[in-house]
């Protein structure tokens, strides 16, 4: 277990890990860092013990006791990805499925994400992202369909939709990252933030 608390201006999270055969696995036990905030830290300080982590699927614990994924697609860069299991067995035959040193799509984004309220979102499902749909010739987004009850983004440039309109004309749902779909004429608004 590592624990490192210097001062209250550096604070380090509180961690314990474990290696599982190809999997590495970390634990957040709730330190005055979280894990995921301090992400850099701790895979440094486990790099020091045992090595080069590449050879490696690792997924960590929160403090809610959920477990998720880490890719790392570069030696310093991480990324986050949802396998949002409690059960460590689970979380593990789970990660092992999805092979993370080659995720794509829903699963991981090709640079870390500095927007946490977003990445949190994008892992529970409470948050959509349309960073893979087509655009029209103003630049908003068209969607497949619409959900009332989430969120949505482009989690590569890390925007927020703001509105979502239904065009009266076509029928076609458009997503943007202003409020143009809102009082306006030619679309039935959907969803404002």
């Amino acid at each position: 277990m590592k624990e490192e608390t210097e001062n209250i201006f550096h604070s380090r999270s509180a961690y314990d890990y474990q290696v599982d055969g190809p999997v590495l696995a970390i634990e957040d036990l709730g330190g005055a860092k979280s894990v995921t905030n301090d992400i850099e830290n701790v895979l440094q300080d486990i790099r020091i013990e045992i090595g080069d982590l590449s050879q490696f699927y690792i997924m960590y614990r929160d403090s809610r006791n959920i477990w998720d994924g880490i890719a790392l697609s570069a030696p310093n860069t991480v990324s986050f990805f949802s396998i949002h299991e409690k059960e460590y067995s689970v979380a593990k035959a789970k990660l092992l499925s999805l092979n993370p040193k080659k995720l794509t799509g829903e699963h991981a984004w090709q640079e870390p994400m500095k927007n946490r309220r977003m990445q949190e979102k994008l892992a529970k499902k409470e948050c959509l992202d349309v960073s893979q749909c087509l655009t029209n010739e103003e630049g908003a987004y068209l969607l497949t369909d619409f959900k009332e009850d989430v969120d949505y983004c482009n989690a590569k440039t890390e925007a927020w939709i703001w509105s979502i309109g239904r065009e009266n004309s076509t029928g076609l749902i458009y997503a943007a990252h202003d409020s143009r779909f809102y009082q306006n004429e030619d679309y039935t608004c959907l969803w404002l933030r």
